[in-house]
């Protein structure tokens, strides 16, 4: 058997220090931390089913989010990593903040209308606190364009000290909020620590962007912005509308099949919010390692190098985290809250593992990404939403809670098969490349 390189390790470890992932990583987890145990205080205020209804929201939101975004994130992520004019990039991130805060209020404008007429959340007392939810979307569509505008620039220091304070004042009003008003306060909170974020991010964006000016390259409509945005913004906004649609499915389900097990739902709810933390490291890693691989994608030997160097720890930290996870989790929840939810033993490691494989398709996904296969990235959706709709369907309809996770497991696999036959097809082509 091959032995670790203890140096190698090593020098990967100092490698992502010096790119700034363990700023993002080590904030993340801190803030996580105590978003978690601000969720196990808000536990106890919360029923089970107002903690359900509350993840059927959430799933809806994200809907919204990625409809008012129209994949502008990751347009402005892809077009300011590469190696163009500062000012370009300026002017790059300028329209994608004036096109998506036109269709971010247009499309929580359409869903309040859905909202109001019954076709979304399914319990009728949960629609007025849905509607004030749904104005989130609007400072949450902002905030991804401005988080990749400083992961484009690798601003990941200041990227992470604005998350800090950003999500420290979020976290003590939902404290404060949730406790004096309950699911309404919790919203609420949720509402105004976006809004803060948005703030924050873009002031210190503008102090970036000070250095430069863009006015010589808007009169001289020396960049065409809008049809650059266009070529990478929709096919990443439909493979992202496939990967919600895959990832979420099950959710929706529950909400029209399962709403009369509430309970059931606020413990499925509850297992969703601790992979959430699990989700947090992989999102790091993806944060970081994104612009790298579009940075390196001129020639083959930089791309795959990028790949090589980060998949053999990435794999060994994900396993750690995970085995970690199944042992420790279950015994802390049987501590802080009894048998409120159950029994979530068999549940929590299903969807960890649907984790641990999930976050070696999101790191494939970059891969494919950086070097500019999106539309790979979107054939690969294509391929997985079918089956993921109709197992998640048949599976939760026969089998409820567990037939959604069950049925997560079985399309984390697919999809991880899948985007690695695909990664291996775009070294191919767009290197040239035949034995890899």
């Amino acid at each position: 058997m091959k032995k670790i390189n203890i140096n190698k390790l090593k020098y990967w470890a100092k490698d992502l220090y010096n790119l700034g992932f363990y700023h993002v990583l080590s904030v993340n987890m801190l803030l996580k931390l105590f978003g978690f145990a601000s969720q196990l205080f808000v536990a106890w205020w919360l029923t089970t089913e107002e903690i359900g209804q509350f993840g059927i929201m959430q799933s809806f939101l994200m809907y919204v989010v990625l409809l008012g975004g129209l994949g502008f994130n990751t347009s402005t992520l892809k077009l300011c990593s590469e190696k163009r004019n500062f000012d370009e990039k300026i002017l790059i991130h300028k329209k994608a903040l004036q096109y998506s805060l036109f269709l971010s209020i247009a499309s929580v404008i359409i869903f309040l209308i859905l909202n109001y007429f019954g076709l979304l959340v399914q319990n009728i007392k949960m629609r007025f606190p849905f509607a004030i939810f749904l104005l989130s979307a609007i400072p949450m569509v902002l905030n991804g364009i401005d988080t990749s505008y400083l992961q484009a620039l690798k601003e990941f220091k200041k990227l992470a000290s604005i998350n800090f304070y950003s999500r420290i004042f979020s976290l003590i009003l939902i404290f404060i909020l949730t406790y004096l008003y309950g699911l309404y306060g919790l919203i609420i909170a949720n509402v105004l620590g976006n809004i803060v974020t948005n703030v924050l991010q873009y002031r210190s964006i503008l102090i970036i962007n000070k250095k430069s000016n863009t006015e010589t390259i808007i009169q001289g409509n020396k960049v065409d912005v809008y049809k650059l945005h266009i070529n990478y913004s929709l096919v990443s906004f439909f493979a992202n509308i496939v990967y919600m649609a895959s990832a979420y499915f099950d959710l929706l389900i529950i909400n029209y099949l399962a709403k009369d097990i509430p309970s059931e739902i606020g413990r499925y709810a509850f297992v969703l919010l601790i992979v959430s933390f699990f989700l947090m490291i992989s999102d790091s890693a993806r944060q970081v390692l994104t612009p790298i691989f579009s940075e390196n994608s001129d020639q083959y030997n930089s791309w795959i190098g990028v790949y090589d160097k980060y998949k053999k720890i990435l794999i060994i930290s994900y396993t750690i985290i995970a085995i970690v996870g199944f042992l420790v989790i279950p015994f802390l929840v049987g501590v802080v809250y009894g048998n409120k939810f159950g029994n979530i033993e068999l549940l929590l490691s299903i969807l960890i593992l649907s984790w641990l494989q999930n976050s070696m398709t999101a790191f494939l996904s970059s891969a494919i990404f950086g070097a500019g296969e999106i539309k790979v990235n979107l054939y690969n959706g294509i391929i997985i939403l079918p089956v993921a709709i109709a197992l998640k369907y048949f599976m939760i309809l026969k089998l409820d809670i567990m037939g959604a996770a069950i049925s997560t497991l079985i399309v984390s696999f697919i999809s991880v098969c899948v985007y690695y036959i695909s990664f291996k097809i775009v070294a191919r082509r767009r290197f040239k490349m035949i034995n890899i």
